[in-house]
């Protein structure tokens, strides 16, 4: 009896040691993951270039598995500028009143639980959703999904480099996945569709228990018919989980986009100074207050730090942020870091400047 148990105890250890043959997004009902997406949109019509650009962090949760998946999206921050207009979280309550409700409600998008096929887009506020496509109409919902992509494959992947698959949703088109690199933790993959005038290739990582999305870049191509002149569309959508980032700054030059290894830190010096000498937290934080700016899509936060005759090298990251009222009381409020800068030397002076954005649409 003792050998069959140890047996049993040896095949179980194994089992639960050895990696799935199989990438597999699984997502359970209540699960809840944020993503910054940034897009760029080239839109050429007729030699004349219209530029778009978008960042947003995409709040996603999943209210249903079964029989379809259906996923929660609301937009806890969110720019957009492009043809000498913007929108902003940050300032869209005073200014666009109607894409603030629909915004902050958020959306609910449903998908076959199979392909990944998209059965379904709407606004979780039906009057402003009503409103918007009537404005707009189905170019919004095409506009919109670019933006908002599934976090994750429904289909399984093999994990073994080099295994090819052809995704029959993503993004609306047959898709041809590559594998071209498995580790015990994650799985990266390769995009490409090619269909009439249109086509798409990109890079995705996968991780490898749960299937869910660590980081994409994505290139759609199209043609296009606007204002009686045929043009080329061509966007780029970058994104990553929040919790893999320190700051946000521009994603696009964080990868490179044949090696998906090379998402580098924005910011990455010795941890030590040239001389060897290292500064005490007593030395370096000799001030306890800085000033702050309103700009218009964020805050900018300059904190003086100590006066210096030389170079500091390194880096100093904030977290946790807390705003405070007149009364020094906590202010309900969440904070995100888009870019962080410093320290750095300013008329004999160390200084660190960063750009925060308060998240939520009120």
């Amino acid at each position: 009896m003792k050998q069959y148990l140890s047996l049993f105890g040896l095949l179980w250890l194994l089992s639960a040691c050895t990696p799935n043959s199989h990438v597999e997004f699984d997502p359970k009902q209540g699960d809840r993951v944020d993503y910054w997406v940034q897009t760029k949109a080239n839109i050429d019509i007729g030699g004349r270039v219209f530029t778009q650009y978008s960042n947003s962090l995409m709040h996603y949760e999943v209210i249903e598995t079964s029989p379809t998946l259906k996923l929660e999206l609301v937009p806890k921050f969110m720019t957009m500028s492009g043809g000498g207009n913007s929108f902003s979280s940050f300032t869209a309550a005073n200014d666009e009143p109607e894409l603030q409700q629909m915004f902050s409600s958020g959306f609910e998008i449903t998908l076959d639980k199979d392909s990944g096929k998209l059965l379904a887009f709407k606004g979780k506020d039906e009057e402003s959703w009503q409103k918007m496509l009537a404005r707009s109409g189905p170019e919004l919902i095409e506009h919109l999904t670019q933006g908002m992509e599934t976090p994750g494959v429904l289909q399984k992947i093999p994990a073994k480099e080099g295994s090819k698959l052809i995704l029959e949703g993503f993004n609306g088109q047959q898709t041809e996945l590559l594998v071209t690199k498995v580790t015990p933790e994650i799985v990266d993959a390769e995009l490409t569709a090619e269909s009439g005038d249109s086509r798409l290739y990109g890079h995705m990582r996968l991780a490898r228990e749960s299937g869910w999305l660590q980081k994409m870049v994505l290139v759609l191509e199209s043609k296009i018919d606007a204002m009686g002149q045929q043009g080329n569309n061509h966007i780029q959508i970058v994104m990553s989980r929040k919790d893999l980032l320190d700051q946000v700054g521009d994603l696009r030059q964080q990868i490179a986009f044949d090696d998906m290894d090379n998402w580098n830190p924005i910011m990455a010096s010795p941890p030590k100074p040239a001389d060897g000498l290292e500064l005490s937290a007593e030395s370096l934080f000799q001030y306890g207050k800085g000033t702050f700016r309103g700009e218009s899509e964020h805050l900018q936060l300059e904190l003086l730090l100590t006066e210096v005759d030389r170079e500091v090298l390194g880096e100093i990251r904030y977290r946790d942020l807390q705003a405070l009222d007149a009364e020094d009381k906590p202010i309900a409020m969440e904070w995100s870091i888009l870019s962080q800068l410093g320290p750095y030397r300013e008329s004999g002076a160390l200084v660190t400047s960063t750009a925060i954005v308060p998240l939520g649409w009120d």
